[in-house]
């Protein structure tokens, strides 16, 4: 019984400390190896467009589109 509780206990803990992390890469960090040349060429790219409801979309069209 104590077994049980104590393995009970370890795995609530684990769950609770699984979701506390820091992020592997920063929010300013480029977002593959092309941004420095897109941007020097293109200017910087849209990440999200607004939908006909204003709610955010990837922007996947405007990114990929050939110039």
């Amino acid at each position: 019984m104590k077994r049980l509780l104590l393995t009970i206990c370890f795995l609530a803990g684990m769950t609770l400390l699984s979701g506390c992390y820091r992020p592997l890469f920063g929010e300013d960090l480029p977002r593959n190896q092309y941004v420095s040349y897109d941007e020097a060429r293109n200017g910087p790219q849209p990440l999200e467009d607004k939908d006909v409801f204003g709610s955010p979309t990837p922007a996947l069209h405007r990114r990929l589109v050939q110039d």
